[in-house]
């Protein structure tokens, strides 16, 4: 781990590091060009490397971290104050970012239960609007439950039992899974929905490579 190994072989500068206040900015000479900002907000953290017209040149954080290397002798130079309106800039799409990726947390869907959704879909190809409802109904049901490991393993092998079984009617498969199901999960705990919360970000540090 190179933080690991930076607060082993350099203690002090690192402690000097994490005390350092918000929005420290230094430029330095590198054969690189562009501007590196760390952002990050909660504890979600991204490093961006962007060019002199706005543009992100990378995202990639481990291979900018190693653009940030140097020596504790190597010297810094003052950074360019024309440069802060690209970085308030990167700090508002980097904070666009965050707030998506909080909102997506009401979309993520259990494996199993994507699992069992395709059986359903599957299920309701050609079929009537009844049964289509009902299908739906079974759907949100397992949707709505907090699955154990043994209740999980249950629902994988029924949605993929299912799908092998030729013969039987539509209809009665949905009683079948009916009768399974309910009776399975009719004391499992209610998903509870994720708080989605708004996102603020933070210019940790910006270098400028010059």
């Amino acid at each position: 781990n190179e933080f690991r190994r930076l607060k082993e072989q350099y203690p002090e500068e690192y402690q000097k590091a994490i005390e350092l206040p918000e929005k420290v900015n230094i430029a330095r000479f590198s054969k690189n060009k562009g501007i590196i900002v760390f952002c990050r907000t909660d504890n979600y953290f991204r490093l961006k490397l962007v060019d002199f017209n706005e543009k992100i040149i990378n995202s990639d954080d481990w291979k900018i971290l190693n653009l940030l290397k140097c020596t504790p002798e190597e010297k810094g130079e003052k950074f360019n104050e024309n440069y802060f309106e690209i970085v308030e800039k990167v700090k508002r799409d980097f904070e666009n970012e965050a707030n998506k990726r909080e909102s997506e947390k009401k979309y993520i869907i259990h494996s199993v239960k994507k699992e069992f959704e395709s059986l359903i879909q599957s299920l309701k190809c050609r079929e009537s609007e009844k049964i289509k409802t009902k299908l739906d109904q079974l759907l949100n049901f397992v949707n709505s439950k907090q699955l154990n490991f043994e209740q999980s393993k249950l629902i994988r092998n029924i949605a993929r039992d299912y799908k092998k079984k030729c013969g039987s009617k539509t209809i009665e498969k949905i009683e079948e899974l009916e009768k399974k199901i309910y009776s399975e999960l009719e004391n499992a705990p209610l998903v509870i929905k994720p708080e989605i919360e708004k996102k603020y970000a933070q210019i940790v540090i910006v270098e400028e490579l010059r």
